[in-house]
């Protein structure tokens, strides 16, 4: 029993020694307590699009609905009929609209004078050298509705990747100026972001009236398009 304090003395001693330790150890800096600049980039691409998507209609009216229907039906044969005669496939061809409501009289509430169909196609045209021929091919079948082309990419992926890179070099470098401004040095990027990244295709719109003569060939120029990107950027300084 005599060696008890001396037991207990040690022990105190390391407890206070275990202590000292653990105060003695830095505290770590978390992202809150770091010096952050934030900053926003853009980033644009223009690239010449490589597909179209036409749209093509037809409508007509009828005294019942089958009369209407029917009519559609023989336009729209017809206009199909012309577009895959110029080499266009049928996985390229989409039905996107098919209609049929009744036309009221304007003198007689709720009373039926006839019938209005209407129907529409897209089309995948990805010689953009044919979209031309397309168009006027439909419109002289019979289309008359709802006419238009739009313009895309099939595969924007590699353009978005460098929209991207454009828009972090911009937040970058708006980064860098701040701090070099404030005195500061830029010691990483904290946090990036993507908010937005979308190709703006072009649409051209068109309507041609029913029973209307075949007009020239319609000039169709493809141009550009715009690939943008949008990043939310966080950038870490030090003194």
């Amino acid at each position: 029993m005599r060696y008890l304090p001396v037991v207990l003395a040690a022990t105190v001693l390391l407890a206070a020694v275990a202590v000292q330790a653990v105060h003695a150890q830095p505290t770590p800096t978390t992202p809150a307590q770091q010096g952050m600049i934030q900053t926003a980039g853009e980033g644009h691409i223009l690239a010449a699009p490589d597909v179209a998507f036409v749209t093509l209609g037809v409508q007509a009216t009828g005294a019942n609905a089958q009369d209407a229907t029917n009519q559609a039906s023989t336009a729209m044969a017809a206009t199909l009929s012309a577009v895959k005669a110029l080499g266009i496939a049928d996985s390229d061809v989409q039905t996107n609209q098919l209609a049929l409501e009744p036309v009221y009289s304007d003198k007689q509430a709720n009373q039926i004078t006839g019938y209005h169909a209407s129907q529409g196609v897209s089309v995948t045209v990805s010689d953009l050298g044919s979209v031309s021929k397309v168009f006027d091919a439909a419109v002289q079948a019979g289309s008359n509705s709802n006419l238009s082309i739009r313009f895309g990419i099939k595969d924007p992926t590699a353009l978005q990747a460098q929209a991207l890179t454009s828009a972090v070099q911009q937040a970058t470098s708006k980064a860098n100026a701040i701090a070099g401004a404030a005195g500061l040095k830029l010691t990483g990027a904290y946090n990036l972001s993507e908010s937005n990244v979308q190709v703006a295709e072009r649409q051209l719109a068109t309507s041609a009236p029913m029973d209307a003569a075949p007009a020239p060939s319609v000039p169709v120029q493809a141009g550009q398009l715009l690939v943008s990107a949008n990043i939310q950027a966080t950038f870490s300084y030090a003194r």
